[in-house]
């Protein structure tokens, strides 16, 4: 915060010390300009009153690893493969390889790192499914047209049945996709388990999404 170089004011004819100069001088320097640059606050910022800040463009960040949730209202699926009125879960209802799917909610302009969901084995599971569930990211342009995958397809472990059954992560890592919120979808898509020793009953968690953020967009 600057100091006041001479309570009361300035006026005409007044003798002016090189301490109140030096104080103006640092004042100059502190303020901010349209010329950019850096500054160091010393203490929080405070801003009171109304409409006291207008923000023309975005505000920028300094480049960091940001999670977001999803939740089963971001879900869908046919009626008769998964249910998803469950507060905490979906259920899968057959063993045909029925897709899940949540719809991302991504920040434009920033980079989509992973996506993670929460995966359990049906309870009634004593062998390694011939196909074990699989999850994967998509982009799909607004204006319509084919789906294309970003990063990898994770399919589901089997070191046991236990270990199947038990709530696990279940990840699609190392994306680094540029996130065009203005022309792409996004979705991640977990596909249940079907073939030999495969079964209705496995439940998906809802998961997050982990994105390096540089900034914030309108409306976030």
């Amino acid at each position: 915060m600057n100091t006041d170089p001479k309570p009361g004011g300035f006026f005409d004819k007044l003798k002016v010390t090189a301490a109140e100069l030096n104080l103006l001088r640092a004042g100059v320097l502190n303020a901010l300009d349209v010329g950019g640059g850096t500054r160091t606050m010393l203490a929080k910022l405070i801003l009171s009153g109304t409409d006291m800040f207008e923000l023309g463009g975005q505000l920028l960040y300094t480049s960091g690893s940001v999670p977001r949730g999803f939740t089963l209202g971001n879900a869908r699926a046919l009626a008769t493969a998964w249910t998803i009125g469950h507060l905490e879960y979906a259920t899968s209802l057959t063993n045909a390889a029925d897709t899940l799917v949540f719809d991302l909610d991504l920040p434009h302009g920033n980079v989509l790192d992973s996506v993670t969901v929460y995966f359990e084995g049906p309870a009634a599971n004593a062998a390694n499914p011939q196909f074990r569930p699989t999850l994967k990211v998509y982009r799909t342009p607004v204006n319509g047209g084919a789906n294309t995958q970003i990063g990898t397809t994770t399919t589901v472990p089997y070191a046991s049945s236990a270990a199947y059954k038990a709530f696990q992560a279940v990840s699609v890592l190392t994306i680094a996709e540029p996130i065009d919120a203005n022309q792409q979808r996004y979705s991640a898509v977990l596909v249940g388990e079907q073939g030999t020793n495969a079964l209705a009953g496995a439940h998906v968690y809802p998961g997050r999404a982990v994105c390096t953020v540089t900034r914030q967009p309108r409306g976030w």
